[in-house]
């Protein structure tokens, strides 16, 4: 692992929310459910997660990041999404995807399957595919995939995380195509896949710990 992964690991944990035990339990329970890839009631999440109803309709209100239908079913949660996107997540029970290419590298572990991913190369427009396990990428064409990268800061997570990280973060075709888009762009960085999992997987880790483990 290079020093700058771990670097980076660092800033992106110190950025993204710190969870309770209780939160861990919600957080992951709603992945979970909304990885079937239907809207998920607040009802079923509270029952999933053994919580009472009003504590977790409480924490879902207070975070940022979640999205719902006009029924108040939540639709979209921390960069899983029901709405049609760029970055395809197809998992064994549903089809969705996610706000950004990074999320598909980390969103495997968290619901506990792994995931079929395609997406598009924003300069060269090629069409790129992988499979995403628990424990890394197990697959990806073209073979010389990067992923575009920016260090998010607590105030970005905490705002419009699509607006201010989300749009800076895709897959390319390849290395050149990377350095093409990112020229003019100083903040980018490029990575391998793996790179991008490894800083996932630590993300994972700090944020949910043995909760992770929990994972039916």
């Amino acid at each position: 692992m290079s020093h700058s992964v771990e670097r980076i690991s660092n800033a992106v944990i110190a950025a993204f929310p710190k969870l309770t035990s209780p939160e861990q339990r919600l957080s992951l329970a709603t992945y979970r459910l909304l990885a079937r890839g239907t809207p998920v009631a607040t009802q079923a999440v509270a029952a999933e997660a053994g919580m009472a109803l009003a504590d977790a309709a409480r924490l879902l209100d207070s975070w940022h990041g979640v999205e719902r239908d006009r029924h108040g079913a939540i639709t979209a949660f921390w960069g899983l999404t029901l709405s049609t996107t760029k970055h395809r997540f197809r998992v064994p029970e549903g089809q969705l995807c996610t706000w950004c290419a990074w999320d598909t590298l980390f969103l495997p572990a968290l619901i506990g399957a792994s995931a079929d991913v395609e997406s598009t190369c924003p300069v060269t427009r090629a069409r790129i595919s992988l499979r995403v396990a628990t424990t890394g990428v197990l697959s990806v064409t073209p073979q010389q995939v990067v992923l575009s990268f920016v260090v998010p800061s607590e105030a970005d997570i905490a705002r419009s995380v699509t607006e201010t990280f989300c749009c800076h973060v895709h897959f390319f075709a390849s290395r050149d195509a990377g350095e093409e888009w990112a020229a003019t762009r100083p903040e980018i960085l490029l990575l391998a896949l793996e790179e991008g999992w490894e800083i996932g997987a630590r993300k994972n880790a700090a944020q949910f710990g043995a909760a992770l483990h929990q994972i039916a």
